[in-house]
């Protein structure tokens, strides 16, 4: 280790043998001005600030370079003031007016305003040898620096120089991250955007446009990222999380190789992060010795003060880095492209124009949000696997399923709803965040209901009280958005297959949200029914034709619609009777009974109060709702029918429903099951394998 007197006389015959006086070069006073062919050179000669052009452009910038007098340098800038306010001529100037800011002119006329912040006495600009230009206030008492007004630090742009930030500053709002360059040579502003993960604070990604997740480092935790890649290759970082912002601090590389200093990375056009170094010294041939002898000194004195201050960074980070994210098993590449997410691709304007990818989370971040998947936190369970309440780094709360390792048909389900949820986006479907594929985890991230589902409410005696009919209509009408939306607005056509009490969410404010895309399927433009050997779904909700001859269609989901009708409007489960060997075999018989009696008051849940009897939008939705579950599809409205239907008024607008469905089937004496889907596709005959389900 150096001591501090040996660093000054380092310091000091370095001076000497390089005969000039930085403190004038390296300074722009209040007053002054830097005008094109000018530069700001720092106290060792590391950066320089100027006015430039990009080769055939006639556009002229401002930027910070390292400068080529003594280390052997990329040729492009490490800052740029205007990237996206070009100068059209060579007329520009850079000056600290009267009032302390600073400001870009284009002749004698204002272009752009770097700092606002008004400080009228001894105001200085000056270059720092890290790369960091800055404005500071002096005290006049003793020539030291009062305060910082502004500086290039706060306002990267492509490129990350040791003690650089990425993160934010909560006071302020201010971000602090890389964007990319738009090409090679044009410096304004890419597609690409590299910093703090905003929902996930210890995480750094890479946007593309803004809210597309095309790279993430893996969660910080114990002072590594959780992707090892980046460890590996000697990425330092520290983490600082306070009141007043959260941000990552790159403090360089840490490495024994004294021919490389100022290690930097940068985002080009293509999103890559690149690690870029400078080598060497040059000697220069007049008085070779003496600059040689002051070359050996100057590096050995950087060398130390980067080690220090900001240790240094090796390696290329080159995109085959990418694969790192989550595992490098195939298994889970393969998964990934059939999710539609490829990895490796360049992220071309054609090929992200809609934003419809999943959000990637890792393992550790999901574990840190559920409290390592604790009882406590478990909110349910299905044929899926567990679901688990989180809570992310940002407080924002989410659901999260958890596909059961066991569970063939929970891989199956978690494919489709990945593949369909990010294509989807109704105020009416529950919305999903992301994904986890790592560590043999396969996991949906959902936003989190905090009134869980209707069936919680609806079916439990002490809570349906809190379901008066005008928030039982709104659901209603919230459910016929969301299945109007799926099977004719949206760029799918989509089939549900599994619409159900327990499958319809509700947010804080009670508003309706249909979930559980596992069953769906998608239809094709022309496309108006299907055939499978694969019968899933949840019985008592199944339209006859599907559950015996695997049929479905739109009017399938009519159908499961109708019967979701009459259990919020009678507060039943179709399939309640089943302990009643002499009375009705389902709730939709026992409604239709009821019906040709003109007895429909009778079956209206109690809860609802007597004035419901009186309403005549109950019952017009009675009659609605045996008009989704007759036998025939084809006598079944669709869901754009079913929307007039229930605003009318009186009953004379609609036609009486025909006799429902299994009406005259054979009695069944089991409760609510679910069908699970465990035949494979080429099985010559229908089959179904039913099991008693839990409420979740």
């Amino acid at each position: 280790m150096w001591s501090n007197s040996m660093i000054f006389l380092h310091l000091f015959t370095l001076s000497l043998l390089l005969g000039q006086s930085w403190s004038e070069t390296d300074t722009l006073h209040q007053g002054q001005y830097l005008k094109d062919g000018q530069e700001l050179v720092s106290a060792f000669k590391i950066f320089k600030l100027k006015f430039f052009n990009m080769e055939d452009s006639r556009n002229w910038y401002l930027g910070i370079w390292f400068n080529d007098l003594y280390l052997d340098v990329r040729d492009r800038p490490v800052w740029i003031a205007n990237r996206n306010n070009p100068i059209s001529e060579r007329s520009g100037s850079l000056t600290v007016d009267s009032l302390g800011r600073l400001r870009i002119l284009r002749g004698s006329s204002n272009m752009l305003e770097l700092s606002s912040t008004e400080a009228t006495r001894n105001t200085t600009l000056k270059l720092l040898d890290s790369g960091n230009l800055q404005l500071q206030e002096m005290d006049d008492s003793n020539r030291s620096v009062k305060r910082v007004l502004w500086q290039s630090f706060d306002y990267p742009t492509d490129t990350l120089l040791p003690g650089m930030k990425l993160g934010f500053d909560a006071k302020t709002g201010k971000r602090w991250e890389l964007t990319s360059w738009l090409g090679d040579t044009l410096p304004s502003s890419g597609s690409f955007v590299f910093g703090m993960d905003a929902n996930i604070t210890n995480i750094l990604t890479i946007l593309w446009r803004g809210n597309s997740t095309y790279w993430s480092s893996g969660l910080w935790f114990n002072g590594r990222f959780s992707v090892e890649g980046l460890n590996e290759c000697g990425f330092l970082f520290s983490y600082v999380s306070t009141k007043n912002g959260q941000y990552f601090t790159y403090l360089g590389h840490d490495q024994n190789d004294a021919e490389t200093f100022f290690p930097t990375i940068m985002i080009n056009q293509h999103g890559d992060l690149r690690r870029v170094h400078q080598q060497r010294i040059r000697q220069i041939s007049r008085n070779s010795n003496c600059l040689a002898a002051a070359s050996a000194i100057f590096r050995r004195v950087f060398y130390f003060l980067w080690r220090e201050i900001t240790p240094q960074v090796i390696g290329f980070i080159q995109r085959r880095l990418l694969s790192l994210r989550f595992g490098s098993t195939i298994d889970q590449e393969m998964l990934l492209r059939e999710l539609g997410i490829d990895r490796r691709r360049k992220h071309k304007r054609s090929e992200r124009k809609n934003n419809n990818e999943l959000q990637i989370f890792s393992f550790e971040s999901v574990e840190l949000a559920t409290d390592y998947f604790s009882d406590a936190n478990k909110l349910g369970e299905g044929g899926f696997g567990p679901v688990y309440k989180g809570k992310l780094l940002n407080g924002e709360e989410v659901a999260i399923k958890r596909l059961s390792l066991a569970s063939g048909q929970g891989l199956l389900e978690f494919k489709n709803e990945a593949m369909l949820i990010a294509k989807l986006q109704h105020t009416n479907l529950v919305q999903v965040l992301g994904c986890c594929i790592e560590k043999d985890e396969k996991m949906l991230i959902y936003e989190y209901m905090p009134n869980k589902s209707l069936d919680y409410f609806l079916f439990d005696p002490s809570r349906k009280n809190v379901l008066d009919w005008t928030m039982r209509f709104r659901i209603m009408e919230g459910i016929i958005q969301g299945l109007l939306y799926l099977h004719k607005y949206s760029r799918l056509k989509v089939i549900h297959r599994d619409i159900k009490a327990s499958n319809i969410l509700l947010d804080e404010d009670m508003n309706p949200k249909i979930s559980d895309f596992g069953m769906a399927r998608i239809f094709g433009a022309e496309e108006t029914r299907a055939n499978t050997k694969r019968v899933a779904g949840t019985f008592g909700y199944m339209s006859p034709e599907y559950f015996r001859e695997g049929l479905f269609s739109a009017k399938s989901d009519v159908f499961s619609f109708g019967v979701l009708m009459l259990e919020i409007i009678c507060g039943r489960k179709n399939n309640s009777f089943h302990h009643d060997s002499e009375g009705p075999l389902n709730l939709i018989v026992h409604v239709w009974n009821m019906f040709k009696e003109n007895r429909i008051g009778e079956m209206i849940d109690l809860s609802l109060g007597d004035s419901a009897l009186d309403e005549p939008q109950v019952l017009r939705c009675v009659q609605v709702a045996l008009l989704c579950v007759q036998e025939n599809p084809q006598d079944r409205p669709n869901m754009l029918d079913v929307v007039p239907m229930i605003y009318g008024e009186g009953n004379n607008a609609l036609s009486l429903p025909k006799e429902p469905a299994f009406y005259d089937g054979p009695r069944r004496s089991f409760p609510e099951t679910e069908v699970e889907p465990l035949e494979p596709e080429n099985v010559s005959v229908n089959r179904v394998t039913i099991t008693v389900m839990e409420a979740r």
